[in-house]
């Protein structure tokens, strides 16, 4: 029964090919968009959600005037563990930018590169994967560095990079290096993005007084306890830093890290690419594009049908049940839909190296991702 409901269908499909193409190309390029839209949602979404117990894991703002700034002292990371209970892991993380590059050398190759600098806590809070290397000692020695897979690559080839020297220039000044861990690649939804990572005592080449409180020149994130109120966090962190300095008029404010990317774009001293605004947009966007296609393609069924009611009058005369022309329109509802669906995965292929270069992103169809693949099928069974 079903094999011959679905051979009348595709006969029926093929009697009717004008009407059946016009609606399989607008549902492929209605989905097409809609995917596309997804896709790019779903990655501004996940940002540093890869971390372990990342929603436990915080930025620290200064807040001065009602303005946010990324940057704190040097010594509130080691004050809050010491003295906050509520904060497991503290660490101080500096990127430069690119104003700041320095030229790193290795025998012939030379190459200038943006460097970032961290204390001996940043694998404490963060949890990435340090292929090479003790993560507890990877800063403890001021001349040391901890690089990526690809800047391994980059500069040493096939060689085994921990333990190998290199130079670098910076300020006027040479000075030697030790690989002391090798990183696995960052991965692209993480809003901190370096291939090169220092010990932080190596802001004292810039010749300023860093380890004081009035000098702001350190971002600051924490690993807190689970179920912490974020009104009664920033309360203690400016109650421990007013305890050791209470000269200046100024607040905390903390944002879970997985927040960073879409929240953080008024924020001084720090640069993001994304802000939830436009999260919202595109997603009304994708609906809007989804609805109307929805609707063209009920309403060509419609007039489709008013065509053909003399068949269903026909067949109903000679003795077909309510439920057989139902069961017809129907087979010819999943196929048309399952055929734009097909249709509508090519061209987002097609389409989607130029969405990557719009976006300046590396996306990918989720085609491993159960929850895409059910949302798909949900959307063409609806």
């Amino acid at each position: 029964m079903i094999k011959k409901n679905f051979i009348i269908a595709l006969r029926s499909l093929i009697n009717h090919r004008k009407y059946a193409l016009i609606n399989i190309l607008g549902l492929a390029i209605g989905l097409t968009c809609f995917i596309l839209i997804t896709i790019w949602v779903q990655d501004e979404l996940s940002f540093d959600n890869f971390h372990e117990d990342a929603d436990n894991v915080h930025i620290v703002f200064r807040k001065e005037n009602d303005k946010r700034a990324a940057v704190s002292s040097k010594l509130l990371a080691p004050a809050m563990k010491e003295e906050l209970p509520e904060v497991l892991e503290a660490t101080c993380f500096r990127q430069l930018p690119e104003a700041f590059s320095i030229l790193f050398q290795y025998k012939e190759n030379s190459f200038v590169e943006k460097i970032a600098m961290a204390d001996n806590q940043f694998f404490k809070v963060f949890s990435f994967p340090l292929l090479k290397g003790d993560p507890s000692t990877a800063f403890s020695d001021p001349n040391s560095v901890v690089i990526t897979e690809r800047m391994s690559q980059k500069y040493f080839g096939g060689e085994e990079a921990l333990g190998k020297s290199f130079s670098i220039t910076a300020f006027g000044q040479k000075k030697l290096l030790t690989v002391s861990g090798v990183l696995e690649n960052i991965p692209h939804n993480s809003h901190i993005q370096s291939e090169l990572i220092l010990p932080i005592e190596f802001m004292n080449y810039f010749g300023a007084d860093w380890d004081v409180w009035g000098n702001y020149s350190v971002t600051t994130y924490i690993r807190t306890q689970d179920n912490i109120s974020s009104t009664q966090l920033e309360e203690k962190i400016l109650a421990c830093k007013e305890g050791h300095f209470s000269e200046e008029n100024i607040s905390y404010s903390v944002l879970p890290i997985t927040k960073i990317h879409l929240n953080a774009s008024n924020v001084g001293f720090f640069t993001t690419t994304g802000d939830i605004k436009y999260v919202y947009i595109f997603s009304a966007i994708a609906a809007i594009i989804l609805l109307i296609a929805c609707m063209n393609y009920m309403n060509l069924s419609n007039a489709l049908s008013l065509k053909r009611s003399k068949e269903i009058g026909i067949r109903k005369t000679l003795g077909s049940k309510r439920i057989q022309v139902i069961q017809q329109y129907f087979g010819e509802t999943l196929i048309l839909v399952f055929i734009a669906l097909i249709f509508a995965i090519l061209l987002v292929q097609i389409c989607l190296s130029v969405l990557n270069y719009l976006s300046a992103k590396s996306l990918t169809v989720p085609y491993t991702n159960p929850l895409f693949i059910l949302t798909l099928l949900g959307i063409a069974v609806a």
